[in-house]
């Protein structure tokens, strides 16, 4: 029989420990955990929960004890006989035995301080997942903050500049009546001591100009800003190319001009336009942007003018201005002034529409009856004028429906086109 020797086993054991202890270190992450614990990241806090896992394994000498078991089958190959591996069956559980009692203190110790360090790390990815939250919560609520501020400053730019305008407007009314002051006085020195005459003085006082200021005013407020005008009246100039119009052998004349917007579109794409109005402030307005204005009756003006020496004849909010006979006069000289091919066009408030033709076509005082698409294609057929078109423009709101859907027909009455505007060609 062999001799066995303790030694000799004692030594493997501990060999085979050291090893296993030098393997696990060797895996072990190596940085250090900072000791300031308000900056470590969130991944850094990841890390150390990896590594605490990592802890509770390495530092409970129980799993370690249960490997050395392994040991037991290193024995079993080192020895073929039964006595053999008795005695090494029992120095292993002698071993096991004594290590676990010495050893034990050390093993509870470990697992509190592990357990305290998972509970510290539970508690602070808690705490940092409610300032996550709180964070969240305050950037939502400056963001708030800013679109609440950034819609005040907007609507305060907008009552400075609609008081700008008013200013404006004022002082152009302050300086107008101010001139007619003065040549009202100078005509009355001239003509003292002869009496003055009731029409010398209506002309001295220029009545009819009056209210120019005032309707200019009223246009700012009423009619739209000058950018929402010129984008909608872009729908015509396809129309403007398709008649070759605004050269100088065939110009566009826009009647009524107003402002200028669709003269000032016009200049922009390098079409030669005029315009004629009888309002002077606005007049005025078009002459501070460079456009070509002349200050007429529309009709008038164009009855000086020679027969086919324009492209186009436009008018935008014109023709509810004027009664019957003036407007087929002015249907009868636009025909006139046309060239072979000229075009009109000829844009109201749609009275189809309820909100227009029960209310919002009398906002305006000047306005005298509302004309259905109908009515107005009719009158310019009749004075000459081919191939009619209606454009329904500008709806208040896109509703679709079935025509024998009576309900939704007159939700659509509501909602549809509140302009429309009549095109039409001379051949």
């Amino acid at each position: 029989m062999k001799e066995i020797d303790v030694d000799d086993i004692m030594n493997q054991i501990r060999s085979e420990v050291k090893m296993r202890k030098e393997k696990e270190l060797s895996t072990f992450p190596s940085h250090e955990i900072e000791e300031d614990v308000e900056q470590i990241s969130k991944s850094d806090w990841d890390d150390i929960s990896w590594e605490v896992n990592n802890l509770r394994y390495f530092c409970d000498l129980e799993n370690n004890f249960i490997q050395i078991g392994e040991i037991n089958k290193t024995l079993r190959r080192a020895a073929h006989i039964r006595l053999v591996r008795s005695a090494g069956k029992f120095l292993f559980k002698v071993l096991l035995y004594m290590l676990s009692r010495v050893f034990r203190p050390q093993i509870l110790f470990n697992r509190s301080i592990i357990s305290s360090m998972e509970r510290i790390i539970s508690k602070v990815k808690q705490d940092e997942q409610i300032t996550l939250k709180d964070d969240r919560e305050l950037h939502k609520f400056e963001n708030a903050l800013k679109s609440k501020i950034q819609e005040e400053y907007s609507r305060l730019e907008e009552v400075t500049f609609s008081m700008e305008k008013r200013l404006k407007n004022l002082s152009k009314a302050v300086l107008d009546q101010e001139r007619r002051v003065t040549l009202l006085l100078d005509e009355a020195r001239r003509r003292l001591p002869e009496p003055i005459s009731k029409e010398q003085i209506k002309n001295m006082l220029e009545e009819d100009h009056l209210l120019d200021a005032m309707y200019v005013s009223f246009e700012d407020q009423f009619r739209g800003t000058r950018e929402d005008i010129k984008e909608r009246q872009k729908v015509y100039l396809p129309y403007i190319k398709r008649a070759k119009a605004g050269t100088k052998q065939a110009s566009v004349l826009d009647i009524g001009c107003g402002r200028g917007e669709w003269l000032e579109i016009l200049k922009e794409e390098e079409f030669i336009a005029k315009g004629v109005d009888y309002n002077r402030v606005m007049i005025e307005q078009c002459n501070e942007r460079g456009l070509e204005v002349t200050e007429s009756d529309v009709i008038e003006y164009l009855r000086n003018q020679k027969a086919k020496s324009f492209g186009a004849v436009t008018g935008f909010h014109i023709v509810e201005h004027l009664p019957l006979k003036r407007l087929i006069t002015l249907f009868d000289e636009a025909l006139r002034v046309l060239i072979p091919g000229g075009i009109v066009i000829f844009e109201t408030p749609n009275p189809e529409n309820i909100i227009v033709g029960s209310c919002n076509f009398f906002i305006d005082p000047t306005h005298k009856n509302p004309i259905p698409p109908d009515t107005l294609k009719y009158l310019l057929k009749e004075r000459g004028f081919d191939h009619l078109e209606i454009m329904r423009l500008h709806p208040l709101n896109i509703f679709e429906y079935e025509k024998d859907d009576e309900l939704k027909h007159i939700v659509h009455r509501f909602n549809m086109e509140q302009d429309y505007s009549v095109i039409a060609v001379k051949e």
